[in-house]
């Protein structure tokens, strides 16, 4: 008897789990899955924003070339500013994760084409054009660099002040 009762106990049990309905199918990747690949989609980006200062004719004048420069960087920062917004809504990403993967991959392909540039037998004395991606690389790299640093400053001092005030409300 003692043998029945546990297999009518069992198939009890596993007409219970048919009625149940299926789990449901998670999202193909974790957030953090999801923060590296955007991450690596970003530093795409920023690579053909960099890239596409080689379609603009070089102007007669420093001036005019600085002040292109200034365009393309604000307009690269304004896009970082609007993608990180967009994905931290719909994606739930890791910015901290995001941004290190994105500067990382920038770090990665500015060394390749270091190597690439330096390795090249046929310009020994001449700039190669690996090395001149690289160096705008290194600037993309550094300009994007200074925009977290600054915008991290910000944050921290903004929540000091929210703590300060905080703390001011709870003494009185």
């Amino acid at each position: 008897m003692d043998k029945t009762d546990k297999m009518q106990d069992g198939v009890a049990e596993l007409k219970k789990i048919a009625k149940e309905q299926p789990p449901r199918r998670k999202s193909l990747l974790t957030p953090k899955e999801r923060s590296v690949v955007f991450g690596v989609f970003y530093a795409i980006l920023m690579a053909l924003l960099t890239l596409s200062m080689d379609f603009i004719p070089v102007p007669e004048k420093d001036s005019s070339l600085l002040i292109m420069m200034v365009v393309l960087y604000t307009i690269m920062i304004t896009v970082s500013i609007f993608i990180e917004w967009q994905l931290k809504l719909r994606f739930q990403i890791h910015r901290t994760l995001f941004y290190c993967v994105g500067q990382g991959t920038l770090l990665i392909a500015i060394i390749v084409l270091i190597v690439i540039g330096l390795n090249d037998p046929t310009k020994q004395y001449e700039t190669s054009r690996e090395l001149s991606y690289a160096m705008a690389f290194s600037f993309t790299e550094i300009i994007l660099l200074l925009y977290h640093l600054v915008r991290k400053v910000i944050f921290v001092i903004k929540k000091a002040g929210e703590e300060r005030a905080a703390s001011a409300r709870k003494k009185r």
